[in-house]
């Protein structure tokens, strides 16, 4: 792999989400905040759970409004790199951005009120975290068409196997959205487990956005975009 700098962006994108919310959790847990238990399969507490007292919530909003703040950093970036491999659809890279930069602002919306009392702000909350989610995957879907767009064309530098754990993570994540909104409007004991469910998709966006670290590095992402053609291609490609 090539020494990038930038691919730092991604990994703090990955890391710093889940380095907080776990911190949160085990903090919220030994003050008797939340129960002990192994929050991906057993659905016993929420994300948002681990942030709303003191003394974990300090650390929570103190870590995630930096975090929405990196995930914009990040998607500047894809939009960038995608340019710098070849993208010829602008349209794709600008709504990938619009969604991106979307999702990050409903985190920080989310961040600054969880923890209020009464109806308007847990309205505010889910439509923070539901826009998170759903902007984000579906920017993660562009990011990882369009590298897929870019590669049947030419070569990106990027490996077969990174670039099949991002489509297969996109896929994944996709398709258990999918399932969650017909698990949610027909079982009604889907709210058992919605919590877990929570835990994991989170879980897979954020290993998504540690891919692309890697991806960064092999294709030896600069952000500086040349004048001429990019590597590897054609210059009739241009034409």
């Amino acid at each position: 792999m090539k020494p990038n700098g930038l691919s730092v962006i991604p990994l703090a994108a990955a890391l710093l989400p889940a380095v907080t919310i776990h911190l949160c959790y085990i903090i919220a847990a030994s003050h008797g905040h939340v129960p002990w238990c192994v929050p991906y399969w057993d659905s016993c507490v929420s994300i948002s759970a681990t942030g709303r007292q003191s003394p974990e919530s300090y650390i929570f909003r103190g870590l995630m409004i930096p975090t929405a703040v990196v995930f914009m950093a990040y998607w500047l970036l894809c939009h960038a790199w995608l340019k710098q491999l070849g993208s010829r659809h602008p349209g794709v890279r600008h709504a990938m951005l619009a969604l991106g930069v979307a999702g990050a602002v409903g985190l920080i919306w989310y961040t600054a009120v969880l923890g209020s009392e009464g109806r308007v702000f847990f309205i505010q909350r889910r439509a923070g975290v539901t826009s998170f989610f759903v902007m984000t995957v579906l920017a993660q879907c562009l990011l990882t068409l369009e590298l897929a767009t870019i590669e049947r064309r030419r070569s990106t530098g990027v490996s077969g196997p990174v670039r099949g754990v991002m489509a297969v993570l996109a896929t994944v994540i996709v398709a258990s959205g999918l399932v969650s909104l017909v698990l949610s409007a027909t079982v009604a004991a889907y709210d058992r487990i919605e919590d877990a469910y929570e835990w994991v998709i989170t879980a897979l966006i954020l290993g998504h956005a540690l891919v692309t670290h890697f991806a960064w590095r092999q294709s030896g992402f600069t952000a500086r975009l040349e004048t001429g053609s990019p590597p590897g291609e054609d210059p009739v490609d241009r034409l």
